[in-house]
């Protein structure tokens, strides 16, 4: 049964302009022999995508492989699930994410 340490973080960029709208999740989890893995899954928004699992090193080292993972990603323009991508078009008025009839 996964726990709280297993939750897994979750980032996405959108930026509609380049038709681009991608996710990426990591998380470091324990394996049926008690290993700690790191997994990594990533690819376009509502698709399956891919997975990555490395499975060598401590739980501590893992966890700061995953921070480094995070802090990469979220430089390069992801955001963390539930907070607005900071994306914005600066020549145009921001526009709401869904029209109201």
């Amino acid at each position: 049964m996964p726990t709280c340490e297993d939750a897994e973080t979750v980032l996405i960029r959108d930026d509609p302009d380049m038709n681009m709208h991608r996710f990426y999740g990591v998380s470091v989890v324990s394996d049926l022999f008690g290993l700690h893995v790191l997994v990594v899954r990533w690819g376009r928004q509502g698709r399956a995508g891919r997975m990555r699992i490395d499975a060598s090193g401590s739980r501590r080292e893992m966890s700061h492989r995953l921070s480094e993972i995070v802090t990469r990603k979220v430089l390069r323009g992801y955001a963390p699930l539930g907070e607005p991508c900071k994306q914005h078009r600066a020549d145009g008025p921001e526009l709401p994410l869904f029209e109201r009839d």
